[in-house]
């Protein structure tokens, strides 16, 4: 995430609105580590006025949402 932050801090400057929203995925994983189903959350990131995704990941348990 501070990758993505100090690309877009160093694009070209404009009247931009970023996005972000953090939510389960809502379809359960096989765990095999955990033997049980996981869901995981998705953070995605976007530019609100054009509605461009610039970013989308899915968040394992070890790993930290964007926010």
């Amino acid at each position: 995430m501070t990758e993505l932050l100090g690309e877009l801090s160093r694009g070209k400057k404009g009247k931009y609105t970023l996005e972000v929203n953090v939510r389960p995925m809502g379809a359960a994983l096989s765990d095999k580590k955990n033997d049980k189903p996981a869901n995981p959350a998705m953070s995605i990131l976007a530019e609100a006025n054009t509605g461009m995704i610039i970013s989308c990941d899915m968040n394992g348990r070890t790993k930290m949402p964007l926010v």
